[in-house]
């Protein structure tokens, strides 16, 4: 039996995103071997757009300093 994998849709809307994640839709065709070169091609591409994207909104935002999560921003505070 195979499996349909799940609908998702097609662009995002923004034409820089768009561009990284078709070059994630043919993974399954490529050898093993590519798959993390392609990952991290994709990731670099991933943070140079949100490089580009600016600061985020800063406090009680989702990025940057004295936004939700760690100090900077980045990530969940210590719960301690």
């Amino acid at each position: 039996m195979t499996e349909t994998p799940p609908e998702h849709p097609s662009t995002t809307g923004h034409a820089e995103v768009d561009a990284v994640l078709e070059t994630l839709s043919d993974l399954a065709n490529r050898p093993v071997e590519e798959h993390v070169a392609v990952f991290e091609a994709a990731d670099q591409r991933f943070r140079d757009v949100l490089s580009d994207a600016g600061p985020g909104p800063g406090p009680g935002g989702t990025r940057g300093p004295g936004g939700p999560g760690g100090p900077d921003g980045s990530g969940p505070a210590d719960q301690r």
